[in-house]
C-alpha cells in the first residue's frame, strides 16, 4: 500500500481538498502553472538551507503542498491531460534534485568532505534511476509502481532529516541521513528491477 493510501495519506488528501475547495473554488487555475511555481520554490531550498536547515525544510514542505494541488486541481476539475503528467513528472526530478543539493549546501557548514560528495551523487543517481525505471517499463507497455522510496515518503524522509539537522546538528547527523537515504534508495531500485523482471518476462 502506498503512502496515498494509508491513513496518513487520506487524511492529508482531506485536507487539502477542504483546502483547494475553500481557497480556489471561485478562481480558475491551470494546474501546470501550479506545477512550474512548486518547481520554482524547490530551486530555491538551496538558498533556504544555505540560510538555515529550518528555512530549507520549509522550502521542501510548501514545494511539496504545490505538488500536491496540481494533480489534485487537475482530477478534481476532470482537466487530466498527458501533458500535464508529463510536466509534473519531469519538473518532480527537477525538485528531487534541488531537494537534494540543499543538503549538500548544508555539509558545508558541517565540514564537507569527499564522502560526502560521493554519498551526495550516489543518492541523486539513485533517485534519477528509481524514477526512470518506472518510466521505462511504462513505455514497454506495463505497470511497475512498487518501490519503498516513493517520492512521498522520500519528501518526508528529506524533511525529518532536515529537522535532525537544524535540531542536533554535527556533521555525523549529515552523513547518517545521505548513507540511510542511499541504502533506501538502493532497496527501493532492487524492488522495481525486480518487478520488471517479473512483469517483463512473463
Amino acid at each position: 500500500m502506498g503512502l496515498r493510501e494509508s491513513y496518513i495519506g487520506r487524511f492529508y488528501y482531506k485536507i487539502l481538498r477542504y483546502f483547494v475547495h475553500s481557497c480556489m473554488r471561485n478562481i480558475t487555475v491551470d494546474p501546470d502553472k501550479i506545477t512550474i511555481i512548486g518547481t520554482i520554490i524547490a530551486v530555491l531550498v538551496p538558498l533556504g538551507f544555505y540560510l538555515s536547515p529550518i528555512i530549507g525544510c520549509i522550502l521542501i514542505v510548501v514545494s511539496a503542498i504545490f505538488d500536491s494541488v496540481d494533480g489534485y486541481l487537475a482530477r478534481s476539475n476532470g482537466i487530466e491531460n498527458p501533458y500535464g503528467a508529463f510536466l509534473d513528472s519531469t519538473m518532480d526530478r527537477f525538485s528531487d534534485f534541488f531537494y537534494l543539493l540543499g543538503f549538500w549546501i548544508v555539509s558545508l557548514n558541517f565540514g564537507y568532505n569527499l564522502l560526502f560528495g560521493m554519498l551526495f551523487f550516489i543518492g541523486l543517481l539513485l533517485t534519477l534511476v528509481f524514477s526512470y525505471t518506472r518510466a521505462r517499463i511504462e513505455g514497454l507497455g506495463e505497470e511497475c509502481g512498487v518501490g519503498f522510496m516513493e517520492r512521498a515518503k522520500r519528501v518526508i524522509f528529506l524533511i525529518i532529516w532536515g529537522l535532525f539537522i537544524w535540531f542536533i546538528g554535527g556533521f555525523w547527523i549529515v552523513i547518517g541521513g545521505i548513507l540511510f537515504y542511499n541504502i533506501l534508495m538502493a532497496f527501493s531500485v532492487i524492488q522495481r528491477i525486480r518487478c520488471a523482471k517479473r512483469v517483463l518476462k512473463k
